[in-house]
């Protein structure tokens, strides 16, 4: 059978379905946009192989029990290939996510290696300055290092050894749910908001959380004080200079 044939055998099969009664050449033009007349001599071509039938000339036609059986086969073969084709978006989804993924993660170990060894240090200025990122690095089996950036710029270096194995996936994960948490929190209020998220979120992100909970000190060691602020920013100033 051409598709035009299928086309009009599935056409008219839904209109009949609607209310169970014959169906004229009209009614099928109306939805195809084929004159009546040209209508009439596929449906024709339909009835004669067995797909269509009519109690008389002018009552109009209804699909047989093959017409039917040929419009269920229709139907089922296109929803496997909505399926198939539904599944193959969403691996290519999942491909252009791991791409994207992998980007990240290697912009961010390129950004975590310039700032470990940048030798310029920011001063925080509390209440102004706002928590932007850290950047989480595995180091070995046993310890990590990071980077704790501000609005101003880098103002936490720190490195630690860990008794519990981890790796850098468990780091990425930490380094997302810490990003989110804090984003655009200002310096001083960045323990707080850490005691507060660790309170509402063990049960979400339990390793995550001990592991946040557990370096805490290490992980958002920001000093305040105005002298050394001075101090700093003098150093920054003669390295400048």
């Amino acid at each position: 059978m051409d598709n035009r044939l299928k086309e009009l055998l599935r056409v008219l099969i839904e209109i009949y379905l609607k209310d169970l009664k014959p169906v004229g050449s009209l009614q099928v033009s109306e939805k195809c946009g084929l004159s009546p007349s040209l209508i009439r001599n596929h449906l024709s071509i339909l009835e004669k192989d067995g797909y269509l039938r009519h109690i008389n000339v002018s009552s109009g036609r209804m699909p047989t029990a093959k017409g039917i059986r040929f419009f269920i086969m229709e139907t089922l073969e296109l929803l496997d290939g909505l399926s198939a084709e539904k599944q193959r978006l969403k691996e290519d989804l999942e491909n252009q996510t791991e791409k994207i993924d992998r980007a990240f993660s290697e912009y961010s170990g390129v950004l975590f290696s310039a700032m470990k060894h940048c030798e310029y240090s920011f001063a925080p200025l509390p209440g102004k300055t706002v928590f932007k990122e850290i950047l989480l690095m595995a180091e070995g089996k046993r310890s990590f290092s990071g980077v704790l950036i501000s609005s101003a710029g880098p103002v936490n270096r720190f490195a630690a050894e860990t008794q519990e194995p981890l790796d850098q996936d468990f780091l990425n994960s930490v380094k997302v749910i810490i990003n989110m948490a804090l984003k655009n929190i200002v310096l001083p209020d960045i323990v707080k908001e850490v005691d507060s998220f660790i309170s509402h979120s063990v049960n979400l992100y339990p390793n995550e959380t001990e592991f946040i909970k557990k370096y805490k000190e290490i992980l958002f060691k920001i000093g305040y004080s105005n002298e050394s602020s001075t101090d700093v920013s003098a150093s920054n100033q003669e390295r400048i200079g």
